[in-house]
């Protein structure tokens, strides 16, 4: 579990920097609705891949910290 969180939150910190805010509104949308294809698709966009429900939760929470903490600093 450690490989999958550690990995998803790098990705996040990542995708945090590069990800445009139309994309980020999508995920964020998609996220509410729990649809992992969508999300999937701007994921790989950003050279991600699909890696599993538990990934993507960790992804998507670290995601919206470090956006949120971006607005807020």
């Amino acid at each position: 579990m450690g490989d999958i969180s550690s990995e998803a939150i790098a990705d996040a910190k990542v995708l945090a920097k590069k990800i445009s805010m139309e994309d980020y509104m999508s995920i964020k949308r998609f996220w509410e609705r729990r649809d992992y294809a969508l999300i999937a698709v701007i994921l790989r966009r950003y050279g991600l891949d699909f890696k599993g429900v538990t990934y993507l939760e960790m992804l998507i929470d670290e995601l919206m910290r470090e956006k949120e903490q971006k607005k807020v600093g």
